[in-house]
């Protein structure tokens, strides 16, 4: 099996920042126009990540302004802040721009489906993690693997014991109070911290007032939609990284977990978390915010009660969770 070669990856950030700072010094982006990492992520279809040090090199350039509402303001800061989408605004993306986005590391590339399918592995059992299986599996080089395996472990997914070896410890009940309990003091802060984007409020409302009327059928593609709607594109649009960070830690291992053990099958277990969802949503919808973070608290505890039942449970891993470049051990 040939490995692929690891490319000098494309500078996304630069390319981010040279296209808006290009948009700004042609007068495309009127004064005042509010510049987000979320909407520039949504844009270019990249992660936070590249979008936050663009807005953070066209500050320096004088360019943008930081708001304190949110985000930043094309200008001085002086002018009346302008929420539009960043297309209708007149931001246009360069000839070159899919080549240049696209084009990526393997282990950038690899990275976050590693890190899914080892969080949903570990709400099953415990399991070692060879580099060279990891590498055969997704033919790259055993430098990539042991880089990929390096920032598993830096996030909590998985140990290096003292021979060297990688291993995923399981989930227990224990880690799933203490991730819950994180998420309780931290996700409902996190969603209030902003004014809630209006258009995404709307769009996870009619996400929901779908399900609900059996114009789709429940499947685990569907559900998590709707929990990336509240949990990570509201709840992860908090401006403190290192919130958006520690959230994300412990938000991982359960949402995996959740995805893996097929809720959408459980009808009435799904029917509470829409009404959950709904009734933040709609609290987000008419700005009652102190409601919505308390609705959230209950929401987190809903899902930690079922969570914990089938933690406990020690189920058998559905098929396909476990992967080839992974080998159950006892725990």
């Amino acid at each position: 099996m040939a490995l692929h070669d690891d490319p000098q990856p494309i500078k996304r950030n630069r390319f981010i920042h040279e296209t808006v700072r290009d948009a700004i010094e042609a007068g495309a982006l009127a004064p005042g126009l509010v510049l987000t990492e979320s909407a520039l992520a949504r844009f270019f279809d990249v992660s936070r990540a590249p979008a936050a040090d663009a807005l953070a090199r066209l500050e320096e350039d004088r360019l943008i302004t930081r708001h304190e509402g949110r985000g930043y303001l094309v200008g001085d800061g002086t002018d009346t802040p302008l929420r539009v989408d960043l297309a209708e605004a007149g931001l246009r993306l360069p000839g070159d721009a899919p080549e240049r986005l696209a084009a990526r590391s393997a282990r950038e590339t690899l990275y976050p489906i590693v890190e899914i399918e080892v969080a949903s592995a570990a709400g099953y059992g415990s399991y070692l993690v060879g580099s060279a299986a990891m590498a055969e599996h997704f033919a790259v080089s055993r430098t990539t693997s042991q880089d990929i395996l390096s920032r598993l472990e830096r996030v909590g997914l998985v140990e290096q014991a003292a021979n060297g070896r990688w291993r995923i410890p399981r989930l227990t009940t224990d880690a799933v109070v203490d991730h819950y309990e994180m998420r309780r003091l931290l996700e409902p802060v996190a969603l209030v911290q902003r004014r809630p984007t209006p258009s995404l409020v709307a769009v996870a409302l009619d996400r929901i007032a779908t399900l609900r009327q059996g114009e789709v059928a429940f499947d685990a593609t569907k559900i998590a939609d709707v929990e990336n709607d509240l949990h990570v594109r509201l709840v992860l649009d908090c401006p403190n990284p290192r919130m958006r960070d520690a959230i994300r830690r412990s938000q991982l291992p359960l949402i995996a977990t959740h995805a893996a053990f097929d809720r959408y099958r459980r009808a009435e277990e799904m029917a509470r978390v829409l009404e959950d969802h709904s009734a933040i949503l709609k609290a987000l919808r008419r700005e009652d915010l102190p409601a919505a973070a308390e609705l959230m608290v209950q929401h987190l505890r809903h899902g930690e009660a079922t969570t914990l039942n089938y933690v406990a449970a020690r189920p058998d891993p559905p098929a396909g969770i476990v992967k080839p470049y992974m080998s159950r051990i006892e725990d």
